[in-house]
C-alpha cells in the first residue's frame, strides 16, 4: 500500500459553466481531438448506457450540458473507447486531456470524482501487477522450473489478494455507498464470491439497492445455484492419521472445507495463511477439512509437515480431481474453499484465509449451531 498513488483535486470554476438545478455540465479541453465526437455514458453493469455527445471544437474544447442525471459514477468516452469516469452531482467537472492519452486525463470539479479517480488508479495498479505475473508464468515450464514456477504463482497470488484487500477496505472506508457499490462490483464474482455475497446482504439489511447490487445479487445466484443453500452429501475418508471421518459427523460445527494440492503455490501460500489463523484460534468453532488432490501422498504428506498444518482432519482424494469427496463440489481449480453450517448446508465459497481470520466469529455466530 505504501506505493498508492496519491492526487489532489482542486475545484476549478470556469467561466460559463456553472451547475443549474435543471443541467449538469461537463467541459473542457481534449488536446489533439479537433471537430471530433465526446461521448458521456452513464456507468452500467454489463453495458453502460449512451446519455448525451458532443462535437469538439477546432481547439480541442468541448462544453457538453445535458438535463441533470441523478447522482452516479458516469463516463467520458472517445471513438477509440477510451474513456475517463467521474461522479456526476451537483457541481460541473472540468477536463483536461489529450488524444491519444485520454484515460491518463485530469478531471476535476468535486471530490467524489477525486476519490474514484484514485481509487481507479490503485485498484488498476493491483490489476496491472497481477496480470504480468500471470503472463510470466506463460513462459514458465512448471515440470522443468517448479521452484521459478512457484514463486511466480505466488507472487500472482499476493497481487490478486492486495488487489481484494485495497477493494473491501475501499468499500469500507469510502463514505459515499455509489462507490462503495461499484468498488466491490469490481470483484471477481468466482474468486470472490464470499466478499460479494456478505456486501450484498449488508447493503440490503440496510434496505439500500442499485443497480450494482442488483447485478452483484444475481451474479451470486447464478454462481452458486449448483450449491449454495444445498446439504452436502455426507462421505466418509480418512485423515492423514488414519482416523475414519465423515462429513455428517461435524455436524454442529461450521466447517472450511479447503481444497488444495502440495504443488500449487497459491494452495500453499492460502494455506500458510489459514495455518496461522488455527494455531491463534485451537478452539475455534470452526472446523478445518482439507483436502488435497495430489496423487503423490509423500508429497502430499511433506508438504503438511513442511507448513506445519496442524488441524487432526486432512484427508487426500485418491482419485485426483474425480475424488467421490469432491464431485459434489464440481471443482475446476485450486485452491477453493466451502462453508458448510452447523447443518451441512452450504452458505459460502472461497471464503479466503485473510476473510476468516477478520469474520470467523461473525461466521459462527451467523452459521453455527444455535
Amino acid at each position: 500500500m505504501k506505493n498508492w498513488i496519491l492526487i489532489a483535486f482542486l475545484a476549478i470554476a470556469m467561466a460559463g459553466c456553472k451547475s443549474t438545478a435543471d443541467h449538469f455540465e461537463v467541459a473542457g479541453t481534449v488536446t489533439g481531438h479537433s471537430g471530433a465526437w465526446i461521448y458521456l455514458d452513464l456507468v452500467a453493469p454489463k453495458s453502460n448506457v449512451a446519455v448525451d455527445s458532443v462535437l469538439t471544437e477546432p481547439d480541442g474544447s468541448f462544453h457538453l450540458q445535458t438535463a441533470k442525471p441523478e447522482a452516479g459514477i458516469y463516463s467520458l468516452r472517445l471513438p477509440n473507447r477510451q474513456s475517463l469516469l467521474f461522479f456526476a452531482n451537483e457541481n460541473p467537472v472540468t477536463v483536461q486531456a489529450t488524444q491519444g492519452q485520454f484515460s491518463a486525463g485530469t478531471l476535476t470539479g468535486n471530490a467524489e470524482t477525486g476519490i474514484l479517480t484514485q481509487f481507479n488508479s490503485v485498484r488498476s495498479g493491483f490489476r496491472n501487477s497481477y496480470i504480468e505475473h500471470k503472463r510470466a508464468l506463460q513462459g514458465i515450464f512448471r515440470d522443468q522450473d517448479p521452484e521459478r514456477w512457484s514463486a511466480k504463482e505466488m507472487q500472482a497470488d499476493q497481487a490478486a489478494e492486495s488487489y481484494r484487500q485495497y477493494v473491501e477496505a475501499f468499500a469500507d472506508s469510502v463514505s459515499n455507498p455509489l462507490l462503495a457499490d461499484y468498488a466491490i462490483y469490481n470483484l471477481n464474482p468466482e474468486a470472490d464470491l464470499y466478499s460479494i455475497q456478505q456486501y450484498v446482504e449488508d447493503v440490503k439489511a440496510q434496505g439500500r439497492k442499485s443497480a450494482f447490487v442488483n447485478f452483484m445479487e444475481s451474479s451470486i445466484l447464478e454462481h452458486g445455484k449448483n450449491f449454495l443453500r444445498f446439504e452436502a452429501t455426507d462421505f466418509k475418508s480418512r485423515t492423514i492419521s488414519g482416523d475414519s471421518v465423515s462429513l455428517m459427523s461435524l455436524r454442529g460445527k461450521v466447517v472450511f472445507f479447503y481444497v488444495w494440492a502440495s504443488y500449487c503455490g497459491l494452495s500453499r501460500m492460502e494455506i500458510e495463511r489459514l495455518a496461522k489463523w488455527y494455531d491463534a484460534n485451537p478452539n475455534s468453532q470452526i472446523e478445518i477439512m482439507s483436502i488435497s488432490i495430489d496423487k503423490d501422498s509423500v508429497a502430499w504428506r511433506e508438504a503438511i509437515t513442511a507448513d506445519k498444518l496442524n488441524w487432526p482432519i486432512q484427508i487426500r482424494g485418491i482419485s485426483d480431481w474425480g475424488s467421490d469427496e469432491l464431485r459434489q463440489f464440481n471443482i475446476e481449480t485450486i485452491p477453493t474453499t466451502f462453508v458448510l453450517d452447523a447443518k451441512g448446508i452450504i452458505r459460502s465459497k472461497n471464503l479466503h484465509a485473510t476473510e476468516l481470520a477478520r469474520d470467523h466469529q461473525e461466521i459462527v455466530a451467523k452459521w453455527g449451531a444455535h
